[in-house]
C-alpha cells in the first residue's frame, strides 16, 4: 500500500492579508486547467451556510463567503490529499465523484482533530486530475470559531493523514485485517491443540504444561505479521504477538 500525501496549512487570522490570501487560494484551486468541473462548469463542491453547495455554484459566491469568514478572524484550513496516478486509477480516484465521496465521509473526523465540532463545520473542495499526480484541494473552517489559534501540530498532521489513508484504502485495509485475524485465529487454534495434547492423561506431568512454538513455525509467523504490518498505516503497525 502506497503512502498517501496529506498536508494541512493555515495562516494567522490576525494578519491583514490573510482574508485576501484565502480568496486567492480559492481562485487558484478552482481555476487551474486540470480542475475537474461538472456539467454546469463549476469545479467547487462542499457544504456551508447549513446546506450543500449548489452544483452551479460560482467561485465568486464562494470567495465572498470565505472572505466574510476570514474577516471575522476565523481559521481557514487549506488541505491537500495526493495519490500516485497508478494508485488513483486502481482505486477509482480518477474522477471527481470518488474524491467527493471520500472527503465527505472523512471531513468530520478531520475537523474533529482540529477541535471543530460537526455542528459548526463548513468546507469546500476542488479535484485536480493532474497527470502523474491526481489530488484534492480542500478548505474547511469553524463557522463560529471561539479561539483564534492556527497552530497545527505534527500529531494533528499525522492523525489526519491516518484518517485519509483509511478512507482511501478502506477496502484494501479490510482485506488485510481479515488476513491478520485469520492468522491470529490459526495461531490460537494450533496452540490450543498443542495444549490439549500436553494435558492428555497419558502425557500429563506435575508441572503446568507450556508449549514452545518451534523455531521454524515461529519464523514463518513472524514473517507473515511483518508483511501485513508493512502494508498497514504506520500508526497501526502494532505488535501482534510475542513469542518466547
Amino acid at each position: 500500500m502506497v503512502k498517501v500525501i496529506s498536508k494541512l496549512r493555515a495562516y494567522s487570522p490576525n494578519k491583514k492579508d490573510t482574508p485576501t490570501g484565502n480568496i486567492k487560494h480559492l481562485y487558484y484551486i478552482a481555476t487551474r486547467t486540470n480542475a475537474l468541473t461538472n456539467e454546469y462548469g463549476s469545479s467547487i463542491f462542499g457544504y456551508y451556510n447549513y446546506r450543500n453547495l449548489q452544483p452551479d455554484i460560482q467561485k465568486k459566491e464562494v470567495a465572498k463567503y470565505i472572505k466574510n469568514i476570514s474577516q471575522e478572524k476565523n481559521n481557514i484550513y487549506r488541505g491537500i490529499i495526493s495519490l500516485r496516478e497508478s494508485d488513483a486509477i486502481r482505486l477509482g480516484y480518477d474522477n471527481r465523484n470518488q474524491w467527493e465521496i471520500m472527503i465527505k465521509k472523512n471531513i468530520q473526523e478531520i475537523a474533529k482533530v482540529m477541535n471543530i465540532p460537526f455542528s459548526r463545520l463548513e468546507y469546500c473542495g476542488v479535484v485536480h486530475l493532474k497527470k502523474g499526480n491526481p489530488h484534492l484541494h480542500y478548505m474547511f473552517w469553524d463557522r463560529s470559531q471561539k479561539i483564534n489559534r492556527c497552530y497545527i501540530s505534527t500529531y494533528q498532521q499525522n492523525k489526519i493523514r491516518d484518517i485519509v489513508t483509511k478512507g482511501i484504502y478502506n477496502e484494501e485495509l479490510q482485506e488485510l485485517y481479515v488476513q491478520r485475524d485469520k492468522i491470529k485465529k490459526d495461531l490460537k487454534n494450533r496452540d490450543l491443540v498443542e495444549e490439549m495434547k500436553a494435558i492428555n492423561i497419558e502425557n500429563c506431568n506435575p508441572k503446568i504444561p507450556y508449549i514452545k512454538i518451534k523455531n521454524k513455525d515461529r519464523k514463518i509467523l513472524i514473517g507473515e505479521f511483518k508483511r501485513i504490518a508493512k502494508m498497514l498505516p504506520k500508526k497501526r503497525q502494532t505488535c501482534l504477538c510475542f513469542f518466547r
